[in-house]
């Protein structure tokens, strides 16, 4: 019977309780990050201050931050013309709200709201099928999987991944939905995009899954009429993330792009399995190892939980294991060596660097089938199912004792280490990749340079010049010169920088060659100076690209809904 009005604000109660009780468990699982702050992982310097500089212009009205003014040393970085935002927006969350919050805290929180937002998300792929228990439980299990959980966040602090892990099952939703004849072109096109404006290399991989779990289930449903609909979904996505990802592969003619292909970002030396080979003699192949086991315990546990499923292929989805299987099979495929001429053949996925990146995606499928089995458990209560779930859970157990994470946390570092860390991040040290092509610097030299330069840096005795506004994308200099003199700005040159005077109109603006920093001829008199980071072209086009996605998908909205009212009409 349907529940009284009264009663319908209990109902929403009652839906949102699984979400909450998610957020709860992750929260205990995340604890030492909320009360120690981020673990020091592979990227945790980079992490902290991009996200001081992203949140600190964020404040400021800018609103997409792209050049961080205050980043090497306050030379500035264009580190979001290519790195993926959509992290930053969500880790930035804690950031606004908590200020007096240490800033490893803050990005400890923002780390929790993904692995929070992770099991979300994959209970609300699993509930329009299986039952609120069988989604809890596999929802739990996605968040905490070893590769996502120790790997990703510990280990490596890619929030990237961490983010993508947010619309994988969104994305698998939606594409069940298409190829059922529903309505999801929308959702798939605004998941996909908001993957793309998570991290592009993790999209990329999970791309190819994605497109064999369609053709998988078109396969064993025939229904093929609906990949033009896929291909429409995709299409859209691409146009809403125009203005993230045109400029991020378009201008990568403005940055050291070569120091992302030095020797460790190889992708033959990756495949699976990783063992100590894959690094130079010397190096330290714990993390190599570790990785290897997780990997292999996460096939372990989707190969226990597949077969159990497909056991019972008779009450359920075949078409879903099926596909469940397919991606697997996809991320085994391009970890190992036996993919590597499609890697060798396909340029785009040199930049994903790292083969072993899919295993995101081998953590989705053990989490579905995990999602299958579960569901048997819970309708047939069958002993051996009960046994094969008790095996799994028993290795994702094995999988945290056996973790050595907490010498990721400040307390169990040494202190040495955590100074360093901290004067980087006050320093706004960015990685080598993103430093401008124009800085004649050696990225991994220690001792920064423009430690020694101020904001301006002129021949004092031709008069003065001081400044009256320093804010994103844009400064604001006071001159009163008796002579034309060279003025260098603290901030790195880039091709959109423009400088204007308030007398003469528009100036010459160069990179100065002993430091890549902005280099103007300014002339004598009494005048304002102006100088603003422009739209690059290509800015501009992925901004365009991203108002037609938008134009196309209120126009697509707006038919749907005539469409129902037409339907609905007597």
């Amino acid at each position: 019977r349907s529940m009284p009005p009264a009663f319908a604000p209990l109902a929403r109660l009652s839906a949102c309780w699984p979400y909450l009780l998610l957020a709860l468990l992750a929260a205990a699982a995340c604890a030492p990050l909320l009360w120690y702050g981020a673990p020091n992982g592979h990227s945790i310097e980079y992490n902290l201050v991009w996200l001081k500089g992203f949140a600190e212009q964020l404040a400021q009205g800018d609103l997409y931050p792209r050049w961080l003014m205050n980043m090497n040393s306050g030379a500035g970085s264009p580190v979001f013309y290519f790195y993926a935002p959509l992290p930053f927006y969500i880790l930035s969350v804690p950031t606004l709200l908590c200020s007096t919050c240490k800033l490893t805290v803050q990005l400890g929180i923002g780390e929790w709201l993904m692995i929070a937002m992770s099991g979300m998300s994959f209970y609300y792929f699993a509930r329009h099928q299986f039952s609120r228990c069988s989604a809890l439980i596999s929802a739990s299990f996605y968040m905490l999987l070893p590769y996502h959980f120790e790997i990703d966040l510990w280990q490596r602090q890619d929030i990237g991944e961490l983010s993508n892990y947010i619309w994988m099952p969104l994305a698998l939703y939606f594409t069940e939905r298409l190829i059922a004849g529903k309505n999801a072109i929308a959702g798939l096109a605004i998941v996909y995009a908001l993957m793309l404006l998570s991290h592009l290399p993790s999209a990329l991989l999970f791309s190819i899954a994605l497109g064999f779990y369609l053709l998988a289930l078109a396969w064993r449903r025939h229904h093929w009429r609906f990949i033009l609909h896929f291909a429409a979904a995709i299409a859209l996505g691409l146009l809403l993330a125009g203005i993230y990802w045109v400029p991020a592969l378009f201008s990568e003619q403005y940055i050291r792009t070569d120091q992302l292909w030095s020797a460790v970002f190889d992708f033959h030396r990756w495949f699976f399995p990783l063992h100590g080979e894959s690094l130079d003699p010397g190096e330290d192949d714990t993390f190599a190892l570790r990785l290897f086991a997780m990997i292999s315990l996460t096939s372990a546990m989707f190969i226990l939980c597949w077969l159990n499923a497909y056991r019972w292929r008779h009450v359920l989805d075949r078409s879903a294991l099926f596909a469940c299987l397919i991606i697997a099979a996809i991320a085994w495929f391009l970890m190992s060596p036996y993919s590597r001429l499609v890697w060798e053949n396909a340029p785009e996925l040199w930049k994903v660097q790292f083969p072993w990146r899919i295993a995101m995606v081998l953590d989705l499928a053990c989490a579905v089938a995990l999602l299958h089995s579960w569901h048997v458990l819970e309708q047939y209560r069958d002993r051996f199912t009960a046994l094969t779930l008790s095996v799994v859970l028993g290795l994702l157990l094995y999988s945290w004792l056996s973790a050595d994470v907490w010498h990721e946390l400040d307390p169990f570092d040494s202190p040495d280490w955590v100074s360093s860390r901290d004067q980087s991040v006050q320093e706004g040290v960015d990685a080598p990749e993103y430093s401008t092509a124009w800085d004649p610097s050696d990225p991994e030299d220690e001792n920064n340079p423009l430690l020694n330069i101020g904001p301006l840096s002129y021949d004092a005795s031709a008069g003065a010049v001081t400044v009256s506004q320093w804010a994103p994308r844009q400064i604001m200099l006071r001159v009163d010169l008796q002579r034309a003199t060279p003025l260098r700005i603290r901030q790195y040159y880039f091709p959109n920088w423009q400088v204007e005077s308030s007398v003469s109109g528009p100036l010459a603006v160069q990179a100065d060659l002993a430091t890549g920093l902005l280099s103007v001829s300014a002339p004598a008199g009494q005048y304002d100076l102006q100088l603003r980071l422009r739209p690059l072209q290509q800015e501009l086009i992925g901004a365009a690209l991203s108002l037609v996605g938008m134009l196309m998908l209120l126009v697509y909205g707006g038919y749907q809904r005539r469409a129902r009212r037409t339907a609905s009409a007597p």
